[in-house]
Parts: C-alpha cells; sequence; structure tokens
C-alpha cells in the first residue's frame, strides 16, 4: 500500500513538473505578431496585424503604417488585404489617396502594383490638429508570401496630394512574415 501511494506521488510530480516545462516554454515562445483576431458583425472571422509602423529617418512630416488581414467569410474562403494608414497634421493635410493603382511595393528591385479602393470614405481628423485616412487593397495569398520571402521591401503610396516613400525595417520583415506564416501560409 505504502509503495502503490509513492508510485502514484512520483506520478503526480511527473505531471506537475511536465506541466511547469510546458507553461515555461509556452511563455517563451514567439507572441503572434500583434495580430488581433476577432469575428465581426456579420459572422466573419479577421485576424489583423495592426501597428506595422514604416519607420522614417529624420523628422518625419507624416506617419505611414502598412498593416496586413486575413477575412474568413466562410470556413474555407480567405479574402486577404494590405491597409495603408497615413497620419499627419491638418497643416500637412491629407495624401488624399484616389482609387485605383496607388500602392506600389517594389520587392527586391521588381516592382508589384497594387489596385485599393481609395481613402475617400475613410478620412478624419482624429485630434484638434491630426488627420487620418485609410486606404484598404485587396491581395492574394500568394502576394502576401512574396512579399513576406522578399529581402528587401520599398513602399511607395501615391495620392493626389504627394508620393509617400518608405522602406521595411528589421522589425516590419519580423513581424509581417510571422504574420504571413501563421494566417497565409
Amino acid at each position: 500500500m505504502a509503495q502503490q501511494v509513492k508510485e502514484k506521488e512520483k506520478d503526480v510530480k511527473s505531471i506537475l513538473i511536465t506541466c511547469a516545462a510546458v507553461c515555461l516554454l509556452a511563455g517563451c515562445a514567439t507572441p503572434p505578431a500583434d495580430v488581433t483576431s476577432y469575428w465581426d458583425e456579420t459572422g466573419s472571422q479577421v485576424s489583423l496585424l495592426g501597428n506595422n509602423l514604416l519607420e522614417t529617418p529624420g523628422k518625419p512630416r507624416e506617419v505611414v503604417y502598412l498593416n496586413a488581414s486575413r477575412i474568413y467569410k466562410s470556413h474555407d474562403k480567405a479574402t486577404y488585404y494590405l491597409e495603408v494608414t497615413y497620419l499627419a497634421t491638418t497643416e500637412v493635410g491629407y495624401l488624399d489617396i484616389p482609387f485605383g493603382q496607388t500602392l506600389t511595393m517594389i520587392l527586391d528591385g521588381k516592382p508589384m502594383l497594387i489596385v485599393g479602393s481609395g481613402s475617400l470614405n475613410m478620412r478624419k481628423t482624429v485630434k484638434d490638429n491630426l488627420v487620418r485616412e485609410v486606404a484598404l487593397y485587396e491581395v492574394t495569398k500568394a502576394q502576401l508570401q512574396t512579399i513576406a520571402s522578399a529581402k528587401r521591401v520599398q513602399v511607395k503610396i501615391r495620392g493626389n496630394s504627394g508620393l509617400i516613400e518608405r522602406e521595411f525595417g528589421p522589425k516590419n520583415y519580423e513581424r509581417f512574415r510571422l504574420f504571413v506564416v501563421t494566417y497565409a501560409g
């Protein structure tokens, strides 16, 4: 009887040690790349890589984010988007991104031209002195994979008020690649 109790205690200790090791490893795992997943009001599952700020050397006139999303409208059908978010002071004003081919991704020297919906319905003043506009670009899974596999990614966003040029930094590559591997792999 005493031997059985000792064996059960040994089994319990073994299970607890295994659980502790799994919890420790899970805590050390690379977290998702700032991805938020939720169900929208239409019942679609949305996974969004947000806050993917494209760095600017020096003092920027404007701030630009290039985010990515996957939307499942049904269990086997996903739609992918790139989302450009532009922020500037009211004196700089809107970039005024029109409908059409306004996003160019230069991947290892080769241009990928992307058509978007423009920002007409997604422009607003967000504080007394800041404006924000958002433009969506539907892309394919293959396009996301091509962007993620590039060694050099340059981004050009054309608006009626000018042209913004940025380049992926190390954090952009890391975050974008992790999103693509996890949600578009």
